[in-house]
């Protein structure tokens, strides 16, 4: 070979490097960009999804200011925040800052929303262990999250044996027990009055279709859209839904007259969910002796849900109650009606009151033993997957959804 022919060769060899050396360069910078565009894309996502920034505009209205409101004006308030507006002014021993909670809530919602996407090959490979239903899915996954990785459970203190129902002013002395503001301090345990608008309020920020719902002295999730719509009871262990049947019977039975009439089993509008909260903070109030703002706090919730017969017994029943411990604090204690204002009449005498009551509770606590009598076999859909191993969340603690099937489940009782 020639010195020509060899120094030809090596050009062509060097020009080919070249080539490939630039190839590689451009596949370097292309990737570097596409990584870059990746990560201020989840960034402003994840940016997007912080929803619960402490805004002065809407924390810093107080209780008067949100009564006054329309449902619409209502609607623009997240639900965590109506709750906290609800409860912030009663509820005592606050151990961190409302940006605390809030910088809680957004913590949440991040948590749920890796988790999910994390574990949703899960769904893909085996959709029949849960029900062939994404919103289950989803649904399992913020139950799940919740309760493991943060103790949203019910509050053992708060539990009741059947047949014992604590009086208003023990139920709701702790308004950490009532309003979410429990849940995101140390204290991370709450009731049916505060662990579905938790859940509800972490399952909207990720666009979830939840609904609050009540029954008679209890309230549940929904999930509402016309796809998938299925009950969701946040106060017992692992994740259980029960058909609307089984919230006319318990926490007490409901006749066809009393759903109507206080719109039980309905998914709520944002001024419903707001009269729940102001009946809620009226209770407190009641136990507290500030009774002025608790006739207050029941006429917002009046206001809010007009048509809901039971708002209506409440505020009167309030408005004795009051008149009694001021003027006559010795005889009111003669003549003190039933545990709740719901189930009294305050136009009927205080030993008919009682006679009502009882009866009620004969029924509901016929209807627990029968329930429990159920437990093995039950007739209602629990929506529960059939992998009670599953395993969603791969941390330094082992997490597992608990399953009805799984457990001997005493649902927890609270006013």
């Amino acid at each position: 070979m020639s010195k020509r022919t060899i120094k030809q060769e090596r050009e062509k060899h060097k020009n080919v490097m070249r080539s490939r050396n630039r190839t590689r360069l451009l596949l370097f910078g292309c990737s570097l960009l596409i990584a870059c565009a990746i990560v201020v894309y989840y960034s402003s996502k994840s940016k997007t999804n912080t929803i619960y920034s402490y805004t002065p505009s809407s924390v810093e209205l107080d209780a008067a200011a949100l009564g006054r409101m329309t449902n619409d004006e209502l609607e623009r308030i997240d639900i965590a925040t109506r709750n906290l507006i609800c409860g912030m002014d009663i509820v005592k021993q606050l151990d961190v800052t409302i940006q605390t909670m809030y910088d809680r809530l957004d913590e949440m919602s991040l948590r749920v929303k890796v988790e999910t996407e994390r574990n949703h090959h899960r769904f893909l490979e085996r959709p029949n262990d849960f029900e062939n239903s994404e919103a289950y899915y989803q649904m399992l996954m913020l139950v799940t999250v919740l309760q493991q990785d943060y103790g949203m459970l019910y509050n053992p203190d708060r539990v009741t044996k059947a047949g014992v129902i604590e009086p208003n002013e023990v139920f709701f002395a702790d308004p950490r027990h009532v309003f979410i503001h429990g849940l995101l301090q140390k204290q991370n345990n709450g009731t049916c009055a505060s662990l579905p608008a938790l859940v509800i309020a972490v399952g909207r920020s990720l666009g979830y279709p939840l609904a609050l719902v009540s029954t008679q002295n209890h309230l549940f999730v929904r999930w509402n859209d016309p796809a998938n719509v299925f009950n969701v009871e946040v106060t017992s262990k692992g994740m259980n839904t029960y058909p609307d049947d089984y919230y006319r019977k318990w926490p007490y039975p409901l006749n066809d007259q009393e759903e109507k009439e206080n719109h039980f089993l309905k998914p709520m509008s944002a001024a419903e969910e707001t009269a729940v909260f102001f009946s809620l903070r009226g209770f407190c109030l009641m136990a507290q002796q500030r009774f002025a703002e608790a006739i207050q706090a029941h006429k917002c919730a009046l206001k809010l849900a007009p048509k809901a017969i039971h708002y209506q017994k409440i505020l009167q029943t309030a408005k004795n109650e009051m008149l009694n411990r001021l003027n006559e604090p010795q005889a009111a204690n003669k003549r003190r009606l039933p545990p709740h204002p719901m189930f009294q009449d305050p136009n009927l005498p205080a030993e008919v009151n009682w006679a009502m009551w009882n009866q009620r509770e004969n029924a509901r606590i016929a209807q627990q033993e029968e329930a429990r009598q159920m437990q093995v076999n039950p007739p209602w859909n629990h929506h529960a997957a059939s992998n009670p191993t599953f395993n969603p969340i791969k941390n330094t603690q082992p997490h597992t959804i608990i399953h009805p099937q799984m457990q001997n489940m005493q649902q927890p009782l609270g006013n």
